[in-house]
């Protein structure tokens, strides 16, 4: 939905969302993507602590994200109204951006 942003998922449990508009060089999350304690659905063990990440899906409005680890666990998050309402000067600044980092032959 929005041209500048994009998620990853990680080997060591994280979940990072980038929005190169704002900064092509830090995410603007970097979180891990279940919660262990008392309160949290993932209970806290030993081998969950850094539960691989291999899968991470946008929904088709880009208002949530499911995220998947390597025991087949899938948290869905809520994504902030910001990240999937792009406004015209996002798509202005990604294509800024593209051009001029782009290489032409000449």
């Amino acid at each position: 939905m929005h041209p500048s942003v994009f998620a990853v998922v990680d080997g060591d449990g994280y979940v990072e969302i980038w929005d190169i508009n704002r900064d092509a060089e830090s995410p603007i999350v970097h979180k891990k993507a279940f919660e262990v304690g008392a309160n949290a659905a993932y209970k806290e063990k030993e081998e969950n602590k850094n539960k691989a990440l291999h899968c991470i899906k946008w929904s088709t409005d880009g208002r949530k994200l499911a995220i998947g680890d390597s025991d087949g666990f899938v948290s869905i998050w809520n994504v902030d109204s910001s990240l999937c309402n792009p406004r015209q000067e996002d798509f202005d600044k990604i294509e800024i951006l593209m051009s001029e980092n782009s290489t032409e032959a000449s």
